[in-house]
């Protein structure tokens, strides 16, 4: 017997910035059945994506149906990852804050700056802080100093101060959607306009070429659908409904054919 699955799957890997999701994941909720998937990682066990998609697996290899995958930076990373590996099980996927080398999250630049630069722990986090969030970050500095340390220690990361890892996105037999602030100082212009040939060779832009595959957030940063929810939500929900048009047409034509061969 299947279990109940939502039909949109929010994945968080980083438990200290689901704040920043609960904005857009209620606005989406108020049109679809939305549920979260989180991996809590605990310090004294290996960070292994691989452990991760094992579980996810189990999870949805118990739905009725292929789910709308969508995840932040390093959750959109894993949840591309999963994609790759079970397509069968993933209906669409909407990747937010995620470049062409989908591993490079801030805990990648973090690291880097600290292999490369004499500066403290707090003083490359504040860095981080204005890079993420801009001016925002000037108001409350230290708080999201303290934010970007809970998710250094808490958060699913392949990263480490002797190890930073990295991987190349690659064509998808599915729908994609990559969203991204035009202000994001860690998926730059040049990384978002490189998924444009891997979004042109998905499934649903074959089918539909009016459907949305890239989309940039004016002004906003790495958290861009935290600021602008409903804008956000309205580009992703078009998505969706774009997928349903081409399901339905094909799913006609199928019907047609059906017909025609029994007569």
């Amino acid at each position: 017997m299947k279990d109940y699955i939502p039909d949109v799957v929010w994945l968080n890997v980083s438990p200290a910035f689901v704040r920043f999701h609960q904005p857009l994941m209620q606005t989406l909720s108020r049109q679809y059945s939305l549920g979260c998937w989180e991996y809590v990682h605990e310090q004294d066990e290996a960070s292994s994506l691989d452990h991760a998609i094992a579980l996810l697996y189990h999870y949805l290899s118990s739905a009725s149906a292929p789910v709308h995958l969508i995840g932040h930076s390093t959750s959109g990373a894993l949840a591309l990852r999963f994609a790759q590996q079970y397509p069968e099980w993933v209906r669409s996927l909407t990747l937010l804050s995620v470049g062409v080398h989908p591993l490079i999250d801030w805990q990648a630049h973090y690291y880097a700056n600290r292999q490369r630069l004499p500066c403290g722990r707090e003083m490359l986090l504040a860095q981080m802080a204005r890079l993420m969030f801009g001016g925002w970050s000037r108001c409350a500095s230290q708080r999201l100093v303290a934010l970007l340390d809970e998710d250094l220690k808490t958060a699913l990361s392949p990263h480490s101060l002797y190890r930073i890892a990295s991987d190349q996105a690659q064509d998808l037999p599915l729908p994609l959607l990559v969203c991204r602030g035009e202000q994001d100082g860690i998926v730059t212009q040049h990384d978002f306009q490189q998924w444009q040939e891997i979004a042109a060779g998905s499934a649903l832009a074959q089918r539909d070429p009016a459907s949305p595959s890239l989309w940039q957030s004016p002004q906003e940063g790495h958290f861009f659908h935290y600021f602008c929810p409903t804008q956000t939500a309205d580009v992703i929900q078009q998505f969706w409904k774009s997928i349903d048009r081409t399901e339905s047409a094909v799913g006609s034509l199928i019907d047609s054919n059906t017909q025609i061969q029994t007569r």
